[in-house]
């Protein structure tokens, strides 16, 4: 709300300035020059408080407390957003090298965790199919650490 209390306050301010630099310059002569610095002047007056983003959306009266736990937060979905990038271009990859291989299963899950350090553990992949088959292909690709299991299917009567 402040930001666009300046904002209005530097356009008003701006338009009167505009108004009294016109009273006072011969417009016949002066005239074009003097609306393209008066529109340069309102285009920076108009920007100048949206120029701090993060002044915007953080305001400077917030306690280190409510920093610190927006920016955790900000952390924890940055986080668990990778997390759901990298289990999808995975579980897209390893589909593709199944079929490359002409393996008849599919890979419907991939749980990874990222460490602090940095590095993706994949934890488990859920398969549809001939489970036989992808795992001998996905313990080559993946490791014995990962856990395959086969995706349950719900029966229907």
């Amino acid at each position: 709300m402040d930001t666009l209390t300046t904002t209005v306050s530097a356009a008003c301010m701006i338009a009167v300035g505009m108004a009294f630099a016109e009273h006072l310059v011969n417009m016949e002569r002066f005239g074009r020059q003097i609306r393209w610095i008066t529109a340069l002047l309102l285009l920076i007056g108009l920007l100048r408080p949206w120029s701090n983003p993060a002044k915007t959306f953080f305001p400077d009266n917030i306690s280190p407390q409510t920093e610190n736990s927006y920016a955790e937060q900000l952390q924890e979905t940055a986080d668990e957003l990778l997390e759901k990038s990298i289990a999808a271009q995975l579980r897209q990859n390893l589909n593709h090298q199944l079929e490359s291989h002409g393996v008849s299963a599919r890979v419907e899950a991939v749980d990874v965790h990222i460490t602090e350090e940095g590095s993706i553990d994949i934890n488990e992949v859920t398969v549809s199919g001939n489970l036989l088959t992808a795992t001998i292909y996905l313990r080559e690709w993946l490791g014995d650490a990962t856990r395959i299991t086969a995706l349950e299917q719900e029966e229907t009567s």
